[in-house]
């Protein structure tokens, strides 16, 4: 398939933020995508952990997506100093991955819950607990009484479906439904409450629906990245690291990268000029030398980021 201009723009785009690809069916948006991971491989994945994850909705198109990289990559090999004889990207399908997350966050809770139907999570609104809540709201809400079980269900896992908070689902726009709830009304506050004795009860009895997989999955993301954010590997000191973020500066340079590059020098540098009036000193000069003059080339890099990008 020859590329268009505008596929070729979105494959060697620089901005590394989010990139939104519209298209009707059989145009080219999977094949784009897959240059641009090709794209990304080859000039911005610098070190050993750097990796690439291609989320597909299904884990047999996830396959077929890792089949059509592997033929476009054997079509068009790229050799940099970047490249390693390891696998930087990963193909996986968001099913999969909720459900290795959700899993894994259940082990780390050391909970044994069974996820649920959506017939079987129906029942919990008929449960007695449940149904003496919802006749006292009942009392003051016009709302609660014109509508069925079925659309209170909807309702309820619509909530879970955002992971809204109270305060976030008493103010947030909801359209598309056949009842009108006003926005911080006495319904909205008793409809949340009765989202959260519906999960109570699924508690309870040991079980979790569709929506507290993804909730679960969510959780156990953020607490892994909790735990990178300490590793340090055993064979690197904190004192040669500083080393390492020089190339880094002058490679987001060669790249195009400036304004990533300032921020990335503003996140190491500031609290050192501030400190001590230069920026040759190491961010650990309590243990480290004081006179790390290689950290002089940064001025450099700061010289050529002006010239790109203005002040």
């Amino acid at each position: 398939m020859k590329l268009t201009k505008v596929q070729d723009r979105f494959i060697k785009n620089k901005n590394m933020g989010f990139s939104l690809m519209k298209g009707k069916s059989l145009t080219g948006k999977t094949l784009t995508a897959l240059h641009r991971v090709i794209n990304l491989e080859n000039n911005y994945c610098i070190y050993n952990n750097d990796k690439i994850l291609y989320i597909s909705l299904e884990h047999d198109k996830a396959r077929e997506n890792e089949r059509l990289y592997k033929d476009i990559s054997k079509k068009e090999e790229f050799y940099s100093l970047f490249s390693l004889n390891e696998k930087r990207v990963s193909f996986n399908s968001i099913k999969v991955l909720i459900e290795k997350y959700s899993n894994k966050y259940l082990k780390y809770k050391n909970k044994n819950l069974k996820l649920i139907s959506f017939e079987k999570g129906i029942e919990f609104l008929k449960h007695e607990e449940f149904i003496k809540i919802l006749n006292e709201f009942l009392k003051k809400s016009k709302v609660l009484k014109r509508i069925s079980i079925e659309e209170l269900y909807d309702e309820i896992l619509w909530i879970k479906s955002c992971n809204f908070s109270k305060e976030e689902y008493e103010i947030t726009e909801r359209k598309a439904r056949k009842f009108r709830c006003v926005k911080n009304s006495f319904t909205r506050k008793a409809i949340y409450t009765l989202m959260e004795v519906y999960t109570n009860l699924l508690r309870n009895y040991e079980s979790y629906d569709k929506y507290d997989e993804t909730i679960f999955a969510i959780k156990y993301s953020k607490i892994i990245n909790e735990f990178n954010k300490t590793v340090l590997p055993d064979d690197i000191s904190p004192l040669a690291i500083f080393i390492g973020y020089n190339i880094r500066m002058l490679l987001l340079n060669k790249f195009g990268e400036f304004g990533r590059n300032l921020r990335e020098i503003r996140d190491l540098y500031t609290d050192m000029a501030e400190t001590t009036g230069t920026l040759w000193e190491h961010t650990a000069a309590e243990t480290g030398s004081l006179n790390h003059a290689l950290n002089s080339c940064v001025i450099d890099v700061i010289i050529e980021i002006k010239k790109n990008i203005g002040s």
